[in-house]
């Protein structure tokens, strides 16, 4: 994985929308398209452990939903 330079403003704007989006799927733990972006936001800061485990919580989503024809 490439990691993409930020500047400090950048960053601190990912890490806040990470913030943000981890309270929203605590509440709403099948909600994939916050689950999506918090993983493209773990992507751009290069949190691959992060990355991976979203991506279980977002396969879980959609199994969840019965929505697994999503799931690629």
């Amino acid at each position: 994985m490439a990691v993409v330079s930020l500047n400090p403003g950048e960053e601190a704007q990912l890490q806040q929308t990470i913030e943000m989006f981890e309270v929203i799927v605590q509440s709403q733990p099948n909600d994939c398209q916050s689950l999506e972006i918090l993983k493209e936001a773990y992507s751009k800061l290069g949190r691959e452990p992060d990355v991976i485990n979203t991506s279980k919580r977002i396969a879980n989503a959609y199994m969840q939903t019965g929505r697994s024809e999503s799931v690629v």
